[in-house]
């Protein structure tokens, strides 16, 4: 299940515990992955010696080992890379998960007869219809709940780890956890409000380079363990799973040349016979240098060599990561109540269980990277992002805003009309003065649209897109009621209908 905000890019959560599908860097890669990124737990009975203490990663390889499996065509979600398959050898995983995906949330139950709790997970970033602001927040929130579910006192530490990938250009295939896109890499511990968090930068990076960003790891437990900086990870484990604890560590310099830095968040509590403990962790990003990474038709432009900056749209609401934890950490009772409101409502009706999750599985492709929101507020879609049905390739694909495929999409405008109102506007601008709708944009909108020295591009226009821009200005008006955007289109609409009838085919 993709998890992310509108126009932020995603990462997926698994059934078998992994984050994976790291696509928050502006750019689309299926199968990236960043290592050294995941929550584990350590239990014992108070008063018991540490070596008769459990610890598990939780994670559970053996969801990929079933002999009936059989994958869908086209799709790669089942694979597990090399970084992934490390990790699964290094850490000992929990012996089932239960995932249950009701988009926007997932559950995950993590079950092994070894562990003396029962812990399970809800992970999610707020989705609230008619809200875009605070549906497209480039943070993710994971809620622990833990039970303890002995006849006897325990002791247990959950602890959740993430790499510092800046640097990064969220294509390149880790060798462990070094890379060559790795310099001054630093982890800077920093208290927001009650929240502990670790602050992860890149100190070599200039504000105008493509990968420069930052990520926030946050614990909302008042006394947590934290260590910003460590490297190793079979150490770092040995020193978890023996005491519970983390290494020590007073490292605050910079990494060096190909290698980077973890950073740890943890809280240990002793529960009653029959207590429970609810701890949550928040992963936030800034990426503010989205730029045209896609083909574009450059015969009309003199510069081949001149990136075009978009931007993105979540950087007009906040500076950095540690802006969007403070105003989630402000705002938390309306985020969270909202977003339950709407999955309860969604998921308690009697619709079919099928038809619920035909719904609910379409409205996560708005906040994938297949769509994104620019600098200035537009809301755009590929056809798709490239994958396994075309070669393994990465990037978006069949850029875009291809009216012949988003005249079949019906979730942004109900849930979002806004932002569907923004592809309105974007097929305005870009009408040519005959009436004639290209059937796709090209951004940014300065740039020659699909038409040079006086001919129609050599794919010509999309008849059902042209229709379908019609026919959703009228949907327009059936949701929102809004006359005046109506009337405005009308001279639009118009010169679109005397063109399609007018022109021969």
């Amino acid at each position: 299940m993709p998890l992310g905000g509108i126009g932020t890019g995603s990462i997926a959560i698994g059934g078998d515990g992994l984050l994976k599908q790291w696509q928050i860097t502006n750019t689309v890669k299926h199968n990236a992955f960043i290592p050294n990124s995941f929550f584990g737990v350590w239990a014992k009975e108070a008063g018991q010696p540490n070596d008769m203490s459990i610890c598990r990663a939780l994670i559970c390889p053996k969801v990929h080992e079933d002999p009936d499996f059989k994958p869908a065509r086209a799709v790669s979600d089942h694979k597990v890379g090399v970084a992934a398959k490390e990790m699964f050898e290094r850490l000992p995983g929990v012996e089932t998960i239960q995932f249950d995906g009701e988009y926007p949330v997932a559950f995950l139950k993590f079950k092994d007869p070894s562990l003396p709790i029962d812990i399970s997970l809800i992970s999610y970033t707020p989705f609230i219809p008619l809200d875009p602001k605070n549906s497209g927040l480039p943070i993710i929130i994971f809620e622990f709940h833990v039970k303890n579910t002995s006849n006897n006192p325990r002791e247990v530490v959950l602890a959740g780890s993430y790499l510092n990938f800046l640097g990064w250009d969220g294509l390149r295939v880790f060798k462990g956890t070094e890379s060559i896109l790795f310099a001054g890499n630093t982890n800077t511990p920093k208290k927001i409000g009650k929240w502990q968090t670790i602050r992860m930068k890149s100190k070599m990076l200039l504000k105008t380079d493509r990968r420069y960003g930052d990520i926030v790891f946050a614990i909302d437990q008042p006394d947590p363990m934290i260590i910003a900086q460590w490297n190793n990870l079979k150490d770092f484990w040995v020193h978890f799973s023996r005491d519970g604890t983390f290494p020590e560590s007073n490292s605050e310099e910079m990494s060096p040349v190909g290698e980077t830095w973890s950073g740890s968040l943890g809280s240990k509590k002793v529960l009653s016979p029959g207590e429970s403990m609810n701890i949550r962790f928040f992963f936030a990003w800034n990426f503010p240098n989205r730029v045209v990474d896609w083909v574009i038709d450059k015969t009309a432009i003199p510069d081949d060599y001149t990136e075009f900056w978009i931007g993105n749209h979540y950087n007009e609401w906040f500076r950095n990561s540690s802006d969007v934890i403070k105003y989630v950490q402000d705002n938390w009772d309306y985020l969270l109540s909202k977003t339950e409101s709407f999955h309860d409502i969604f998921f308690t009706t009697t619709l079919p269980p099928e038809v619920i999750t035909s719904i609910s599985a379409t409205m996560s492709t708005i906040r994938t990277p297949s769509c994104f929101r620019t600098r200035d507020g537009s809301f755009h879609g590929f056809e798709g992002c490239h994958g396994a049905s075309t070669g393994g390739r990465s990037g978006g694909c069949c850029p875009l805003d291809c009216t012949h495929v988003w005249t079949y999409e019906f979730s942004l405008a109900h849930l979002f009309p806004s932002l569907e109102r923004t592809m309105r506007e974007t097929e305005f601008k870009m009408q040519h003065d005959s009436g004639y709708l290209p059937h796709r944009s090209v951004i940014p909108l300065y740039l020659p649209q699909l038409r040079k020295e006086g001919k129609w591009d050599m794919i010509g226009p999309a008849i059902d897109g042209m229709f379908g821009m019609i026919l959703k200005i009228y949907r327009d008006f059936l949701i929102t009621g809004d006359l005046d955007f109506l009337k405005k289109s009308w001279p639009l609409i118009n010169k679109l209908i005397n063109y399609i009838f007018e022109k021969p085919r």
